[in-house]
């Protein structure tokens, strides 16, 4: 059970990662 819990924290720690970049890079694109 502890498993599959500490496996989806790191899948959703890596989904927001990945959504906090893109939005960076959006960002980046508009400022320029």
């Amino acid at each position: 059970m502890s498993l599959t819990n500490s496996f989806n924290e790191e899948q959703i720690h890596i989904l927001v990662l990945n959504e906090a970049e893109d939005k960076s890079k959006e960002l980046y694109r508009l400022k320029k």
